[in-house]
């Protein structure tokens, strides 16, 4: 027989399920002509679904350096090299089937699915876009979509796509979990809390429903009822990190002894959860062993999960730094002089800047308990509107305007509304020639406190300085210096500094400055502003409910015999 009459009998043979035989016609073909792409590309595929899953990448890589323009052998190939979990050279043969042929629904979904496994969120959505256009109405792909949505922080995308999934599908609590989770991304707590309770009526013994639940409602400050919906979580799948560093962080050490043990015996064999969690599980047992007074066992954990976490967040150190020095090289005193008065009137903006875990949610809370103050929390519209780098030539009018109007949108009747970004400090100068009426606080701990705290906690934003004790002092010092430049050149009338320390020896004082601060009439209720009902999404959100409390001063005390990288980064030897 030839070569293409063995080929044809062994397609035969493969479409009727005699594996063996039909791989024995492949490679007889295989004999004659090495390179027959068609008798590759068929063994491949032939050892792939007999699960010989190394020789199936093999046979097809052979078959498409033989044939290289097929778009169905180049999905195959990246099917094997998907099961052979190489993802990134999955993808790279997806994308050249895609090549050949676009608008191909399976290789677009797999392509989607390697680059999930790869973190190629944005890509992947885009991937199950493409997908969704070919086959719309499609319930899967509308949840596929929506998850690499809301992976991507694409949260308007996934609310819409979840959404999409419930109108064909009603009663998914699937779906309902997620529209609650992109709900809760775009400060929709409510909205969120409500998705949960239906699809919590629906599947009650989902522990991921139940610790979304608590995550909204303790946005939301209903303490008591998060912490019941952690502990269900927790109850129902006992071995998940998320769910006990969350319910950890809630209960401020006064976790029992069964958490501690339950917390130890996962330890015990950390290497089995995904990294991610990995660091979760260190930083929760710390939590536990810091509510005993357990310092030493607490500082072992905290310093093995921030080097868990060091290792999956990218900070350019030096890149860092140089933006602090470029802020302060670019608004001097004179620059500021040269343009004053340029920006927008505006004066609603009110600005919280500081270090994290400074005391900034906690001066946020007090003003926005006055009722012409409307608290927007953490926003990001600053670094939208200015962008990275600090320019000498902008339109100093038209950003405030366009940052104002963007504030605005959020309470357009409050007199005052607060963004409690942090890390606008580096922004201050830029802020005053953008908004000259804006008022800034700036809210200062003892820095070793304060940078203990950040230690403590996993951030889900941009604290990427802060799982090294060097970084984070070296990151500390820079701020302080920039801060200090700001004081020197900035009017008086425009900076507040407000000490976290002097705060809480006399709340009533330092409120009355804050508020004067921002051109208000006094109001009692910012002495009681834990009863406040807001939302506020920051790593303080339970602090913030509790009345004023003393216990966060000194924090670092006990820890000070290990904080020798810290320390010697604060005073300028590393």
């Amino acid at each position: 027989m030839s070569a293409a009459e063995l080929y044809e009998r062994a397609r035969e043979l493969h479409s009727a399920g005699r594996a063996a035989e039909a791989e024995r016609f492949y490679r007889e073909v295989l004999d004659i002509e090495p390179d027959h792409a068609g008798a590759l590309q068929g063994l491949g595929v032939l050892c792939l679904q007999t699960r010989r899953i190394d020789p199936a990448v093999t046979y097809l890589g052979k078959a498409a350096q033989a044939e290289p323009g097929s778009a169905t052998l180049f999905n195959n190939l990246g099917v094997a090299l998907t099961v052979a979990r190489r993802p990134a050279e999955a993808a790279e043969a997806y994308r050249k089937s895609l090549a050949f042929e676009p608008n191909a629904a399976e290789t677009n979904i797999n392509l989607a699915a390697v680059l999930m496994e790869l973190s190629r969120f944005d890509e992947a959505a885009e991937c199950f876009e493409a997908a969704l256009r070919l086959r719309p109405g499609n319930v899967e792909l509308n949840m596929t979509l929506a998850n690499a949505c809301l992976r991507a922080a694409r949260f308007e995308r996934a609310a819409a796509a979840y959404d999409a999934a419930l109108k064909l599908r009603p009663g998914m609590a699937e779906a309902l979990c997620g529209l609650g989770e992109a709900l809760g991304a775009l400060d929709r707590h409510e909205e969120a809390t409500a998705k949960f309770e239906q699809a919590l009526k629906l599947a009650p013994n989902v522990a991921i429903i139940h610790y979304n639940y608590g995550s909204a409602l303790t946005f939301l400050g209903r303490l008591d009822e998060a912490r019941r919906a952690y502990e269900t979580a927790v109850r129902l799948e006992p071995w998940v990190p998320s769910y006990r560093y969350a319910l950890m962080a809630l209960k401020e050490g006064t976790n029992d002894d069964s958490d501690l043990k339950a917390l130890e015996s996962m330890a015990a064999s950390a290497a089995r959860y995904p990294v991610p969690e990995q660091a979760e599980l260190h930083i929760a047992l710390a939590q536990a062993y810091d509510g005993r007074g357990r310092h030493r066992e607490a500082f072992e954990h905290l310093r093995a999960g921030n080097a868990i976490k060091r290792t999956l967040v990218g900070y350019d150190e030096a890149k860092e730094l140089a933006r602090f020095r470029r802020a302060a090289e670019v608004f001097t005193r004179a620059f500021l002089a040269a343009h004053e008065g340029e920006g927008d009137p505006d004066s609603r903006p009110v600005f919280i800047v500081g270090m994290p875990r400074s005391g900034t949610s906690l001066v946020e809370q007090i003003l926005a308990s006055h009722p012409a103050v409307f608290g927007a929390g953490e926003q990001s519209i600053l670094q939208d509107v200015a962008g990275p780098d600090f320019s000498s030539g902008a339109d100093w009018r038209a950003l405030g305007e366009a940052y104002a109007a963007r504030l605005q949108a959020l309470a357009p009747a409050a007199a005052r509304i607060t963004d409690k970004m942090p890390g606008n400090f580096i922004y201050t100068g830029l802020i005053h020639l953008a908004l000259p009426n804006a008022r800034i606080v700036h809210v200062r701990r003892d820095p070793h406190d304060t940078c203990l705290s950040c230690y403590s906690k996993l951030f889900s934003g941009t604290v990427n300085y802060a799982y090294d004790l060097a970084e984070l002092g070296r990151y500390y010092r820079a701020y302080e210096a920039l801060m200090a430049h700001w004081r020197d050149v900035l009017p008086q009338s425009v900076l507040l500094e407000v000490s976290y320390e002097a705060l809480v020896a006399g709340l009533e004082p330092e409120a009355r400055r804050l508020i004067a601060h921002c051109g208000l009439d006094w109001d009692a209720r910012c002495l009681e502003f834990h009863k406040t009902r807001r939302t506020v999404r920051t790593a303080s959100a339970i602090q913030v409910r509790r009345p004023l409390y003393k216990d966060a001063i000194g924090r670092a005390q006990p820890y000070l015999p290990w904080l020798g990288p810290l320390q010697a980064a604060l005073a300028g030897t590393t």
